[in-house]
Order: C-alpha cells, then sequence, then structure tokens
C-alpha cells in the first residue's frame, strides 16, 4: 500500500450557495499556498464518574468544528476572492480606460475628454500610465472628483502635459464591508485516492508580512462547520488551474510605502500586517457543529521595522498622531495590489533600539488601525490587473 507524499496534495475551494452547501456540480479553484494546515478539532469531556476501581469512565464529545489556515507567496490575482471575503466586500468595476488626458500641476487635475473616470470614486487609488513626464504617471489618489472627465491627485511631483492620446488609467477598489461568504475546502490526497471537504469555512483573517531579501508572505485563517470525506473529489464539476503569475518579493517587487500620501524616504527593513474579522462561533444544543459565526469587532495592526534616521517617525509616536499608512507589491507583468490603512497610530516601539555594537539603531514601531471618517472604511484594497 502506497502513503501519501505531502507533493501530491491539492487543496482548491469553492464558494457556497449557503453554510455548508455545494452548488451542483461544483468547480474547485486550485489555490496556490504553502504549508497549509486544515482539521476538525473536537471538544471533550471527560466523565466526573467515580469508579471503584479507579479507572477513567468515559470521554465524551460535546462539539467540533473544522477551522484552517492557508499559507502563501504573494502572487498578483490568486488570492482576489479571499481578500473580498475577509473584507467582507466586492472589488469595483475594473476602469482601464485610454484616452486624451490633461494634467495642471498647480491643482492636481487631471482631465479626460471621453468620460475615462465614470466608475472612479473619491479616495480611490489609480494607476496612470503613458505620459511623457514620469512625475504625472502612477499611483495617484483621488482626492475630488468634479464629473467623469476631471478628478484631482496631490499636486506633489505633477508636470503640466498635455496628452497625446494615449494616456492610460486603470483601478478597482474593495473597502471592508459586512458581506457574508462561506466556502469549502477539500484537500485531496492525489496518490491515495483521499478527499476531505471543510464545510461553511468563514476567511476570518489576513495577514502578509514583506521583509528584505524575502519573498513577500502570508496567510488566511478559515472558521468554520463540518468535515466530510470520500475516496472521489467531492468536486464533481472539475477543477479550474491556478495561475501561473509570478511570486513576489520584497527587493524588487515594492512599489512604495507611503505615509499620509507621500512616499516614505526612511530605509523600512520590513513591514507586514494582520487583519481580523474577530469571529466567534454560534453553539447551540443539538448541534454538533457552530451553527455559524458571528463578526466581531475588527482589527487591523502591524509592524514597520525602520532603519532610524531622523525624529521624522518617532515623533508620530511621541504624539500620538493619526496618519494613512499605504504600501503596493507589483510583479513584472505590470500588475499592483495596494494595501490602504487611512487612520493608524504607532501604539508602541517609537523608541530607537541600541542592541549593542556592531549593529544597526532600528526603530521597530508597532501600529493599530482604525474606522476613518475620510473615507468610511478601517482598509482599503486597490488593484490593477
Amino acid at each position: 500500500m502506497s502513503q501519501a507524499d505531502s507533493n501530491r496534495v491539492r487543496y482548491s475551494i469553492v464558494e457556497e450557495v449557503s453554510p455548508q452547501t455545494l452548488p451542483g456540480s461544483p468547480t474547485g479553484i486550485i489555490y496556490r499556498n504553502t504549508s497549509p494546515e486544515f482539521s476538525l478539532n473536537k471538544d471533550t469531556v471527560s466523565s466526573d464518574e467515580i469508579r471503584s476501581d479507579t479507572r477513567q469512565a468515559d470521554v465524551i464529545e460535546v462539539g467540533a468544528k473544522s477551522e484552517g489556515t492557508l499559507g502563501f507567496e504573494l502572487s498578483m490575482a490568486s488570492f482576489n476572492p479571499l481578500i473580498e471575503a475577509v473584507m467582507g466586500g466586492t472589488f469595483s468595476t475594473a476602469v482601464d480606460e485610454v484616452d486624451t488626458m490633461t494634467v495642471t500641476a498647480s491643482t492636481g487635475e487631471y482631465a479626460g475628454t471621453a468620460n475615462p473616470f465614470t466608475n472612479i470614486v473619491v479616495g480611490q487609488w489609480v494607476y496612470f500610465s503613458g505620459f511623457s513626464n514620469s512625475g504625472n504617471n502612477g499611483w495617484k489618489r483621488v482626492l475630488t472628483k468634479t464629473d467623469s472627465n476631471t478628478i484631482t491627485t496631490a499636486t506633489t511631483g505633477l508636470v503640466d502635459e498635455t496628452g497625446t492620446g494615449d494616456e492610460n488609467v486603470k483601478g478597482s477598489m474593495l473597502r471592508d464591508g459586512t458581506n457574508v461568504k462561506t466556502f469549502s475546502v477539500e484537500r485531496s490526497y492525489l496518490d491515495v485516492g483521499f478527499h476531505e471537504l471543510f464545510k461553511g469555512q468563514r476567511v476570518g483573517s489576513w495577514s502578509v508580512d514583506a521583509s528584505a531579501g524575502a519573498i513577500v508572505s502570508g496567510s488566511f485563517g478559515f472558521m468554520g462547520q463540518d468535515m466530510a470525506t470520500a475516496s472521489s473529489s467531492f468536486m464533481t464539476g472539475g477543477h479550474t488551474a491556478a495561475n501561473s503569475n509570478p511570486v513576489v518579493n520584497a527587493t524588487s517587487n515594492i512599489g512604495d510605502i507611503s505615509i499620509d500620501g507621500s512616499a516614505l524616504t526612511t530605509a523600512i527593513k520590513s513591514i507586514n500586517f494582520n487583519y481580523d474579522r474577530s469571529l466567534g462561533e454560534k453553539q447551540a444544543v443539538s448541534n454538533r457543529v457552530p451553527i455559524g459565526y458571528r463578526l466581531g469587532t475588527m482589527t487591523g495592526s502591524g509592524s514597520l521595522a525602520a532603519y532610524f534616521e531622523d525624529g521624522t517617525l518617532y515623533s508620530k509616536f511621541l504624539n500620538h498622531d493619526y496618519f494613512q499608512l499605504s504600501f503596493s507589491f507589483e510583479d513584472p507583468s505590470g500588475r499592483r495590489l495596494r494595501i490602504s490603512f487611512d487612520k493608524v497610530v504607532f501604539s508602541s516601539g517609537g523608541s530607537p533600539s541600541v542592541p549593542g555594537k556592531d549593529q544597526d539603531v532600528m526603530q521597530n514601531l508597532d501600529w493599530e488601525s482604525m474606522h476613518s471618517d475620510t473615507y468610511d472604511c478601517q482598509i482599503q484594497v486597490d488593484y490593477i490587473a
């Protein structure tokens, strides 16, 4: 009899029509992953009955739930459905418009002629290309929108320019919400013909870590209900292969790290975040597994390891200043992902650390996010295909 090998394990996921209910002839989307871990965890209680022979009377199962984590190396577009699920929203209609556009540097105005900004909203980060002046290209945050032909952005780096007709603007935005999606996660041991299905899975957390000299990595946390096993795949409609977009690294694929809309000039060794919906399970009598999960208070927190250069970040910590934190990733094909927390404070770690001789002086700043009235969200994600 053969034994299962880890390199022959496949993870596929499908959105459910209702918690624990698969769609008809489900087609599983195969997900790229690193060291995922799913299991059914049981709650047991030892009997308190007293036996004269001193033996344990019984161990009773009083509940169970399936849960897990899906580790990943970041690649563009590979995990957008899970990002939507954990944030409780949907990416806006993708914008990809080519038009003749004019830039007025003094006001930050971008003006088109054929309604290129119809599906763009205030606060969205969009990506411009095609201008001859490089300062007019790249990520820009929309500060105002007069109409579908006119928006304004920050003026930093802009140059007056009249376009030639090949200017391009792209964008698609997602903000946190309260929509609920559940998934079934299938783990298939292809070499031994065994399949597990973890049902009623809610995506409850999302983390990303970008450290110098390393691949950008992260994980999604799942909390679910029951599970089942079978000798054939539950995905009777087949499987959709994962994309082959390149993995992003923190050396050449970090676009920028911005505070209050301006690129941070301080050298950064690492930045990470953890976003958590604080899901709480609902237990009920006559039900072995939770009947569902409630949304708790969302938290978004992280850390920033900065080489100590001046008092810029230190003063924000000392003064408990609120600020916007935003950072972006890109791959060689021009796909881009930007993550923004629009109201953040440094909560600890502001003092420079002097660990000893022959070492760098670092600021290991922990930060926490909260609701922003400006854009009515706590976290925003912008994606460029």
